[in-house]
């Protein structure tokens, strides 16, 4: 939605990597002060806004003032697992997640046994809202197991990642 006085149509664009590309949403669209947004697919993004300017005069316009989740569900999403992880156990790794802004702190957790129980990594770590946020974790040299999951939980939110390959 917008506000507009005198501006008989507007295009409007947005961006999902803080203004670095420009996707068109809609152009000449009759200025109502508001426009129903079929968002499109594409990598979920925290640096989100959007840019509307009046169709006819390009110095006219406004970006949003703050970003916006785009693609992403709310709650806690991981951003470093893809389905196919193998982690070294010798070697730290690095447990990547988003979530939203009602979720101050998140406690990380790993299970042996495909999530039949689980096992603490760290309690109250800072979840940062519109950044992705990022833990470092140096597996245990004692897990025995070829495979572990993981579990990110904040608030009422939680989120089990696939299983991760283990080699020792």
């Amino acid at each position: 939605t917008w506000i507009s006085a005198g501006i008989d149509q507007v295009d409007i664009e947005y961006t999902d990597d803080n203004g670095q590309n420009l996707y068109t949403i809609v152009t000449n669209y009759q200025s109502t002060g508001a426009y129903n947004w079929l968002i499109p697919d594409g990598q979920p993004s925290t640096l989100a806004r959007i840019r509307i300017f009046a169709s006819n005069n390009h110095n006219i316009t406004d970006m949003s003032d703050s970003y916006f989740y785009l693609r992403i569900a709310p709650g806690i999403n991981f951003k470093s697992l893809t389905g196919n992880d193998i982690w070294n156990l010798n070697s730290p790794q690095k447990i990547k997640w988003t979530g939203s802004q009602d979720i101050g702190t998140v406690n990380i957790e790993y299970s042996v046994n495909g999530g039949k129980s689980w096992n603490n990594i760290a309690q109250g770590v800072n979840n940062n809202y519109k950044t992705i946020n990022e833990f470092s974790w140096q597996m245990p040299t004692e897990i025995k197991a070829d495979k572990i999951m993981l579990k990110i939980s904040g608030g009422k939110y939680s989120q089990i990642s696939e299983p991760i390959k283990i080699v020792k």
